[in-house]
């Protein structure tokens, strides 16, 4: 599904690049989550060959820093024109600077090519200096409902700690949805 090569990689701004992911991302991958999101938070869900036929992972680079990422991929048994928004992250002193707008334009460009029909997302309501879910809102996407410990057993489960509540997180989903019109 990743139809962007090293010749499609545009700068923005001068500023940074965004490419598609490669294995040997994967450590400066994690270490942004863990940052932002807390220790172990990609562990569970974040392959090293995380662009494949049903997948996608961007990254915007900075030099030869990873400041951002997006990752949508499909869920085992749904249907294959439906794609789960994992994750979208920008460094902290990245932010507001059209990185995560440019990943999110970029990967949607790749999912309408692919003739995907429907996005979902789990949003992370609690997040500190994270406008998600208005972010997706003003993309279109609507809101389906909101689950309090949405990540709490799979946070006992897999050892994850939250960079909000440590272990067991406590924090609320707000689950999300869209249909693209290609």
């Amino acid at each position: 599904m990743n139809n962007m090569n090293s010749e499609n990689i545009r700068p923005d701004l001068n500023f940074f690049k965004i490419r598609p992911s490669l294995k040997d991302d994967a450590d400066k991958i994690k270490a942004l989550g863990n940052k932002i999101f807390g220790n172990g938070y990609l562990d569970g869900w974040f392959s090293q060959d995380s662009s494949s036929e049903d997948s996608i992972c961007l990254v915007a680079t900075r030099h030869t820093s990873i400041i951002g990422m997006i990752y949508f991929n499909r869920i085992k048994d749904s249907p294959k024109d439906s794609r789960f928004f994992q994750s979208l992250m920008v460094d902290q002193q990245y932010r507001r600077k059209g990185i995560g707008t440019g990943l999110y334009t970029d990967a949607l460009q790749i999912l309408a090519e692919a003739n995907v029909r429907s996005l979902y997302a789990s949003c992370w309501k609690e997040s500190p200096n994270s406008g998600i879910v208005q972010f997706l809102q003003k993309k279109g996407w609507e809101i389906s409902s909101v689950k309090e410990k949405y990540w709490y057993t799979e946070s006992l489960e897999a050892g994850y700690q939250c960079a909000l509540c440590g272990n067991p997180c406590f924090c609320t989903a707000v689950l999300m949805s869209m249909a693209l019109n290609n």
